[in-house]
This record gives structure tokens, C-alpha cells and sequence, in this order.
């Protein structure tokens, strides 16, 4: 997406009434094509240059660090510049481990993050996309709990009934 259709679906989305964006860059499997937003920040960036307080701008976070970040302090580092530059929330990444999920949301308030931060409940709706999910993002998952779903691998109501309950 470039300026010029990001102005456009920004313009629609105020006209329909919508006033929450998620704010992210998204997966590329094509790291070498040229891209005018090629950050998250990028788009925070336009959106409040463009849009300055038609919305509310979330970002994500990774209580496990994003994959292409060397250390959870540096990811921390980039979770700021994203609010600095006019994020109001953020959603994080989903986690198993609340205790991962705190220590995290404590990094950043000693970061000077102050923005709302927002835990994500996500459900898989089969084993294929939990497989899939799990390997991209690399979220730590515990091995009694990898071996449930790999029980029940075979049918995808039993995994999102496992998967909601793990976040309750």
C-alpha cells in the first residue's frame, strides 16, 4: 500500500465511522519489494500526519519479543517509538504464560510506555493454523499443553475449545 491508497482507505473508513486502526505492518513474504510503510511506526506516522485525531491508533506488542528483534529490551525500544509517535493502545501478541505477559507489561511501564496495553485472546480455528501461527510468531508454549492439541489435532472444535480455555 502506498500514501495515496492508504489516504484513500483512511478517508472511507472516517466516512463509514470507524475510529479504531490497528496500525500493522504485516507480513511480507517478499522481504526485497519495495514498500513506502515497510514499519508499523511508518504507519502511525501517516495516519497522524494524515487523520490527526479522527482515530484511535493501536499497535502490537510481544510479551515474547518479536522474532526479528534481537532482545526483548530493544523490542521494548521499538513498542515506544510507536506510541511516541501517536499510537494510543496497544493489543500484545497472544502468550501462554501470564507471568511472561506481566513481566513484559512491567518492562514497559519502566520503558515510560504509559499507553493502555491490551493482553490478546486468540483462537485457532484448526490445528493447521496453530501449527502455522506458532512457527511464525515462535511463541513459547508449554510441552503439556502442545501435547493436548497434538491429541486432538484431528478435530478443530476440540482445539478451540482447549485454546479458549488456556486463556481464561
Amino acid at each position: 500500500m502506498d500514501s495515496d491508497q492508504g489516504r484513500k482507505f483512511l478517508q472511507e473508513a472516517k466516512n463509514c465511522g470507524i475510529k479504531y486502526i490497528f496500525a500493522l505492518r504485516g507480513d511480507d513474504l517478499d522481504e526485497s519489494t519495495e514498500r513506502e510503510f515497510n514499519h508499523a511506526i511508518d504507519i502511525v506516522r501517516f495516519i497522524r500526519a494524515e487523520f490527526p485525531n479522527d482515530f484511535v491508533v493501536a499497535v502490537a506488542g510481544y510479551p515474547n519479543g518479536h522474532p526479528s528483534v534481537s532482545s526483548l529490551t530493544e523490542d521494548v525500544k521499538y513498542l515506544k517509538a510507536k506510541v511516541d509517535a501517536g499510537a494510543d493502545l496497544i493489543i500484545s501478541q497472544f502468550f501462554f504464560n501470564v507471568d511472561v505477559f506481566a513481566q513484559w507489561v512491567r518492562l514497559c511501564r519502566s520503558a515510560d510506555i504509559k499507553a493502555p496495553i491490551l493482553p490478546e485472546i486468540f483462537t485457532f480455528p484448526s490445528y493447521r493454523s496453530f501449527t502455522r501461527m506458532m512457527k511464525t510468531i515462535q511463541v513459547p508454549i508449554c510441552n503439556q499443553l502442545e501435547s493436548k492439541i497434538e491429541n486432538i489435532s484431528n478435530c478443530d472444535q476440540q482445539i478451540k475449545q482447549l485454546i479458549r480455555a488456556t486463556h481464561l
